[in-house]
């Protein structure tokens, strides 16, 4: 974990942590904490994943009722190497169309990943967005998927970023909601999901019982944008209330009566 691990020497009876440095020694050396465990010890340390250690207890040392150690113990201990994991590191979320287009992955122990991205329908945009979390998105929902390969540089036991040029992957500045999903080959049912909206619209709302109001603006220029369509859907995916923004981007939308 990120404490470090633990090695655990089991013997017949509680032995004392208070005397543990006397007759234990770990190489590589490093610094330890003895505790005491209903049958033995427990070392707590900055063990490193992928790495092996040794182990040395010393004759003599006490184990309780069943007497002092007669003969050297030595044993080899090897730690794994922390387990593979992939996930997008912040998630989805908006892009502008006119910045980078960039986002990344977070690795660990993955030389490589798989990198698929689907446009949605415009029409199925809200049923997306209230799918399950994580949840895959239905390829009828979208246009046919663009896969890339990865690669990772392959840092041992350390996890790293992996950037991810969109402009590349989609091809220009595609303005659009898309559905992208990251795996491993050997893990595919162990997938990441997420949604990202290129745009550069940016909007506020302000809701009352029967009217909501919108504002829209350009990210890029800071002004308001008119003739921007806006529709507000119940949860049960209908649209309740449609208008256009106006020179001043705003559009008002009469929304049906909240029941009392």
């Amino acid at each position: 974990d990120d404490d470090g691990g633990a090695i655990r020497i089991r013997a017949t009876s509680q032995l004392d942590p208070a005397r543990a440095r006397e007759f234990v020694t770990i190489e590589p050396a490093l610094s330890y904490t003895p505790s005491s465990t209903w049958n033995g010890l427990k070392l707590k340390g900055d063990f490193q994943p992928g790495r092996q250690y040794r182990v040395k207890l010393g004759k003599g040392m006490p184990s309780g009722y069943a007497g002092n150690l007669e003969t050297e113990v030595v044993r080899n201990v090897w730690f794994d190497d922390l387990p593979p994991s992939l996930s997008f590191s912040h998630g989805g979320g908006c892009l502008s169309p006119h910045g980078m287009l960039r986002m990344s992955v977070k690795s660990r122990n993955i030389d490589a990943f798989k990198l698929e991205a689907r446009r949605l329908y415009a029409t199925n945009i809200v049923e997306a967005l209230l799918r399950e979390y994580n949840e895959d998105i239905d390829e009828d929902y979208a246009e046919p998927e663009i896969t890339r390969t990865i690669a990772t540089s392959a840092l041992r036991n350390q996890e790293q970023e992996t950037p991810l040029d969109l402009k590349n992957i989609l091809g220009g500045e595609p303005p659009g909601v898309y559905g992208l999903k990251i795996w491993r080959d050997d893990y595919r049912w162990r997938s990441q999901n997420a949604i990202i909206a290129i745009s550069d619209l940016g909007l506020a709302t302000r809701q009352g019982r029967e009217r909501l109001l919108a504002w829209t603006t350009s990210i890029r220029e800071g002004k308001p944008r008119a003739g921007v369509k806006v529709t507000v859907y119940s949860n049960k995916r209908r649209p309740l209330a449609e208008s256009r923004s106006d020179g001043q981007g705003i559009a008002g939308l009469d929304l049906p009566p909240l029941p009392d």
